[in-house]
């Protein structure tokens, strides 16, 4: 990769479909999509499509796709803890049998 100043998106906004299709290939982004049933037209069955990219953009892309992952554990509360912390889970400890009252003095009980 060679440093321009330009942005993949500057590029994009550039270029035609075929310009734009170069761009994709020279990343080395794939799209195959395997033949469908006949009549299923209406509705993409995303097990017939396969999405691969190998080349400069694939580190960006798994970079992103980290980030996403990390913001949609943090909306849903269970984010992993930051790297370096560290948390200890304290449990209760169980109680040996039922509660019973203790004498202060050395008075004797007095019934209940």
């Amino acid at each position: 990769m060679t440093p321009t100043g330009r942005t993949f998106a500057d590029e994009w906004a550039e270029k035609d479909t075929a310009g734009r299709r170069t761009v994709l290939i020279e990343a080395g982004v794939r799209l195959d999509v395997r033949r469908g049933t006949r009549g299923g037209w209406r509705k993409l069955d995303t097990r017939r499509v396969d999405f691969t990219m190998r080349g400069e953009l694939d580190p960006a892309a798994e970079a992103a796709i980290a980030t996403v992952a990390d913001q949609e554990a943090e909306t849903r509360n269970d984010a992993p803890p930051a790297p370096g912390s560290a948390a200890r889970l304290a449990e209760h400890a169980p109680r040996a049998g039922p509660r019973r009252r203790v004498a202060l003095t050395n008075a004797p009980e007095q019934p209940r």
